[in-house]
């Protein structure tokens, strides 16, 4: 079969996607990373671990990818779509 992927699926022309799809919009991503920095800054401040939890928000915005949306079944990416037009 010409064009076809592993199990006979077709492609066209483009790589198969993540099993996750991408879930998290620019204006989520920055509030997402503003909050991660604020919490760092505070875990450092009173020199304490949590301040770790700070890179969970930081992580999904450069991934732009949610497990907490995927479960809930939010999609903050059409903001961005809508926006482009």
């Amino acid at each position: 079969m010409c064009g076809a992927g592993a199990r006979g699926r077709r492609y066209h022309g483009r790589e198969p996607s993540s099993p996750m799809k991408k879930n998290v919009g620019s204006y989520d991503g920055a509030a997402r990373f503003v909050i991660g920095c604020l919490i760092m800054m505070i875990g450092n401040h009173i020199h304490s671990w949590w301040g770790l939890v700070g890179l969970v928000p930081i992580i999904s915005t450069f991934s732009e990818r949610c497990l907490v949306y995927a479960a809930l079944g939010i999609d903050t990416t059409g903001c961005d779509k809508h926006r482009a037009k």
